[in-house]
């Protein structure tokens, strides 16, 4: 494991910090590669959610506690 500090790519949108702070830090060093925003649940509800894709992972974050997809 490398100790550089994650990069960002110089035209990405950078994830909006009230949904960074609702992980709990899990982001911090972690390199965001792609991030979403959608509005469907599993039952077809409308609901804010976003997902977001790291190098390791891809991490669902709704109203409640994040959710690491399986990979």
């Amino acid at each position: 494991m490398s100790d550089e500090a994650p990069t960002t790519q110089p035209n990405a949108v950078p994830l909006p910090e009230d949904v960074r702070a609702r992980v709990n830090g899990e982001l911090d060093r972690s390199t965001i590669v792609a991030w979403a925003e959608f509005d469907l649940d599993e039952q077809n509800r409308y609901v804010k959610r976003y997902a977001v894709l790291t190098e390791k992972d891809l991490i669902i974050l709704s109203d409640g506690a994040p959710t690491a997809a399986a990979t």
